[in-house]
Parts: structure tokens; sequence; C-alpha cells
């Protein structure tokens, strides 16, 4: 096969989605039963990597690689260490079927999720790689992590020990301006009700519970949405990556802003997180209440527009286009959407929003 390339008609690179996960349980199973390339010992059910996967796509990010309509890797971020210091790191892992090492899939993969990360917020990536592993080695040094040391038998699985060799990649400079300004806690109206967690809260969120939700005592207001992460995400951000309109709406119902959460951090907007995973549904009830639908991040300058693009997302780019998005706005490598469309290799995007602007 050839190798992965951004454009290529037979290929492609895409936010994953709950849908995807007995495909990707299969490349990722063997791993688990035969190597020790997995510290884990037993296969999650397709159940637990979904919601795996809704957790990444809420907080980091997860894709999926393509080609002829079948996966063939996928790539994800997750959290590096609880401590609310470590918010602006992430590890991320990459697995690739094995009939396709080798063709740039990993690569591709990694390169697209780094600039994921970084638009989010995140300021340096960690991977880990049970040794030997020359393959995976040349990958991590391959697209830029540099080696910081390795834990000398830190796993044990099929009954013998396994070293651990650490890599480290810088994804920006610094936090997004204003992020370190406090952690946002959400305030619980009634004092002698039990606080639910930031970690509750967006378990609930991202499983869409709504009457769990409405169960809390949390008032859900334009100071109290904060649940934390590298960019200081809120509740109607997560609400908007899961795609949970009913959710969404109860959260607007205050009301407060549409864009609530622009302000601190990079200017990541809830439309951003719903366009960038595809949730048209959701999106218009973003703009309905009032979200900009020109919103640009800073300082990579993408537009909700530019998100959806991205992930190729055309009914969520039709909805926009309808709203009024500017289909000529620059993001910072000076591309329109058709632009990002066509590097990621969504023609179907591309060609509902033109030619590409160079």
């Amino acid at each position: 096969m050839p190798v992965l390339q951004r454009g290529a008609p037979d290929s492609r690179i895409r936010p994953a989605s709950p849908a995807d996960a007995p495909a990707l349980l299969a490349i990722y199973a063997p791993f688990v039963e035969s190597t020790a390339v997995s510290f884990e010992t037993v296969v999650p059910t397709t159940a637990e990597f979904a919601a795996r996967i809704v957790e990444s796509l809420a907080t980091w990010q997860w894709l999926v690689a393509e080609r002829q309509g079948h996966c063939i890797g996928y790539a994800y971020g997750s959290a590096h260490r609880a401590r609310p210091a470590y918010r602006w790191s992430v590890e991320v892992s990459a697995y690739v079927r094995p009939d396709c090492h080798r063709q740039g899939v990993g690569r591709a993969l990694y390169l697209q999720l780094f600039e994921s990360l970084a638009l989010k917020g995140y300021c340096n990536a960690y991977a880990g790689t049970t040794l030997p592993n020359d393959g995976s080695v040349a990958l991590h040094q391959s697209v830029g992590f540099a080696p910081v040391g390795v834990f000398k038998a830190v796993g044990r699985k099929f009954g013998r020990w396994h070293d651990v060799a650490w890599f480290q990649k810088a994804l920006r400079d610094a936090p997004p301006n204003g992020a370190d300004a406090g952690q946002g806690e959400c305030r619980v109206t009634d004092p002698s009700a039990a606080e639910p967690t930031p970690a509750e809260l967006k378990r609930a969120i991202a499983a869409g519970e709504l009457a769990t939700i409405q169960g809390y005592t949390v008032e859900f207001g334009p100071a109290c949405l904060q649940l934390g992460g590298a960019d200081e995400l809120t509740a109607l951000h997560y609400a908007a990556a899961s795609g949970h309109a009913e959710l969404v709406l109860y959260l607007l119902a205050p009301p407060i802003n549409a864009d609530a959460g622009a302000a601190r951090g990079n200017q990541f907007t809830p439309l951003h997180a719903a366009a960038m995973n595809g949730h048209s549904s959701v999106c218009a009830a973003l703009i309905r209440a009032g979200a900009s639908v020109n919103a640009q991040t800073e300082p990579q300058g993408y537009a909700p527009l530019h998100s959806a693009a991205f992930g190729g997302h055309v009914e969520t780019i039709r909805v926009l286009l309808a709203s009024g998005a500017d289909p000529a706005l620059l993001n910072y490598r000076q591309e329109t959407p058709a632009d990002t469309a066509a590097r990621a290799g969504q023609l179907a995007a591309r060609a509902l929003l033109g030619a590409p602007g160079r």
C-alpha cells in the first residue's frame, strides 16, 4: 500500500468518534494480548474503549487514520499526571495496524495530533515506549521527540520485567494568555450538599447524563463553568465536544454567554469544540444562542470553519456557512478553511468550501 499522504484520495486523518471503538479496539487488542507494547493485561470492552474516546475528544484529541474507508491506525492524548500543575502537559500514544507499519501512518497521525493539542493550549507532550522497540523509538525521534530517560524494570508482563523509554516534545512555548489566573471551581448552591468534583462533572457531561447534571446543586453561571484543563475548558466546551445538544441547551438556560470561556486561555470557544467534532446540531444551538461564528483562536487564528474543515464535517460546514461563517478567514498558516480541508485530505469539505486560497 502507498504511504499515507495528506490529500491522497484514498486516505485521510479525522477525529475519532465512539462509533469507531470496534475497529480501533481490533487494532489495539493484539498489543494487549500478545506484546508488552501496552501494559494493559486485559483487553477493554468495546464500551470501555468508546468511553476513552469520548473523554479524550472532550479534553485532548483522538485522531483516526483511514485508508479506503478502513481504520488503519489512531493516535490520542491523555492525562500525563493528575496534579493541577501538570495541566499543561499531555501524554500521547499511537497504534498502527501491523500491515501498515513503515508507511508514514504513525508520523502523519502524530503531526496532526500535535497541532490539535497545541491549539487546545498544551505545551509539552510525553510518550513512553516499552524496550526494545526500534520502530517506535525511530518514529518518536522522527517527529521531534527527544529522549529524557529510561525507567528500568518498571513494568512486569508475561512473567518478566520491561524497561520503558520516555520522550518529550515541546508543543508551544507558554500556556494561553491568562490561563494561570485561577482554576475556576464550580460552586454548590446548597452548602449542605456534597460538591461534585470536576472529574465527576466531566464524566457526566461527556456521557450526556442530563438527569445526573440536573441532580447536582451546581450553579452553572458565567463564573461557575470552569472545569480546568490546559485552557480552562468549561462545562459548555465539554458538552459541545461530546455532541449533547439537549445538555448544551440546559447549560445555556441561565442564560450565559454562548462563547463562555473564550475570554480565558486561547479563545477556543464551545463552537470550535462542536465544529471540530462535527456536531452540527450543537453548532446550530450555540449560534442561535449568540456564539461568534467567526471567532478565531489565539495565536493560531483558527475559526470554527477551519475546525470543521480539518475534520471533513460537511454538514457542520453547511451550518456554519449558512450562519455567516467567512470562508476567506486566514489562520496562522495563511490558510483559508478550504486550504485546511485540502491539507487534511478532506475532499468533500474542500469542494464545498471552494478552491483553496493559495
